[in-house]
């Protein structure tokens, strides 16, 4: 973030426009939220991606076995890549969202390397990731009641243990 522009940028989200906001859920976009890090001028922005419970449900594969959840597994993992990317170029090609854009990117400064110089922002077309990209290291999750004696949804350590053998 542009240090002279915080209070232009916290302005800007503390009215986000309910049209970007209505794109934003019917692309499946759920808690949304920017942080900032003012000793770096860094911003970190997280949201939640519901798109997935679209797709049929885990006890179809349990019950045909390791071998057939395999490759169901990859399928899930091909298909909800595609949502994905369906539901951000939705939002991406909006053109009330690429406006929202215009006002916003003034303010932002992509890292070094991140941006090629010469491609538009994302207001005006241009592809690429605006946002650098993280990697998740660590994800507790949240689990219902009757599992929180356990360390981890029951549900979620299985998915794992089936990723792990592919």
């Amino acid at each position: 973030l542009k240090p002279d522009l915080y209070q232009e940028y916290t302005r800007l989200h503390d009215e986000v426009w309910p049209e970007v906001l209505e794109r934003m859920a019917r692309s499946n976009i759920r808690n949304f939220a920017i942080y900032y890090h003012e000793a770096t001028n860094t911003l970190f922005s997280h949201f939640e991606w519901i798109g997935h419970w679209k797709m049929e449900s885990d006890n179809e594969i349990e019950r045909k076995g390791c071998k057939f959840a395999k490759a169901k597994y990859q399928q899930r993992i091909e298909k909800e890549k595609e949502l994905f990317e369906s539901d951000m170029e939705a939002i991406a090609s909006d053109e009330i969202v690429r406006r929202w854009w215009s006002f916003c990117e003034p303010c932002q400064t992509p890292f070094p390397g991140q941006w090629p110089e010469m491609e538009p922002p994302p207001s005006r077309g241009g592809k690429g990731d605006w946002w650098t990209p993280l990697v998740c290291i660590c994800h507790c999750s949240h689990w219902p009641v009757e599992y929180s004696d356990k360390l981890r949804d029951p549900e979620l350590a299985n998915l794992c243990d089936v990723a792990e053998t592919l």
